[in-house]
């Protein structure tokens, strides 16, 4: 049957059900399809929003940081360039070991008296790994020996 006369009978084939089943699953077809191809661009999309939050959660940390962790952070990376150490060794009442500096008066600037040792810890704890290490110490009176990062230098 050639064009011509598929045109011609088109009326006559759409009186029989068979006619209608067949564009019934053409239809069907194509709608399947079109919603395959528009889930692979949905799972594209969805793949390139979760690189983004990925992105955004790299700089999440120093946006979530206080101000007073902001601070002593600054002050931490200030002091180990004038000193020109990569380590300071902090007591649990906030006194560095060496210079007999009181972190909470001088980085802080708040009176040494209002911190009990459990508020110091609790603070130096808070404070984000990207910015400041933690290095683990086996000292009497386990004091804190914080490293600022690459990053807390390049950011602060």
């Amino acid at each position: 049957m050639n064009f011509i006369e598929f045109i011609e009978k088109y009326p006559k084939k759409l009186k029989e059900p068979f006619t209608w089943v067949i564009l019934f699953i053409g239809f069907g077809i194509g709608f399947y399809v079109r919603s395959l191809m528009l889930s692979d661009l949905q799972n594209e999309l969805a793949l390139k929003e979760d690189r983004i939050k990925q992105l955004e959660q790299l700089n999440e940390p120093y946006n979530k940081l206080d101000k007073d962790q902001k601070k002593f952070i600054k002050a931490l990376v200030k002091y180990c360039k004038t000193k020109n150490i990569a380590k300071i060794v902090i007591s649990r009442n906030g006194k560095i070991y060496k210079d007999n500096i009181n972190v909470i008066h001088e980085f802080l600037e708040k009176d040494p008296n209002s911190f009990t040792s459990s508020q110091f810890e609790s603070f130096i704890m808070s404070l984000p790994k990207e910015y400041v290490f933690n290095i683990p110490e086996a000292r009497y009176g386990s004091p804190f020996v914080l490293k600022p990062t690459d990053k807390a230098k390049r950011k602060l």
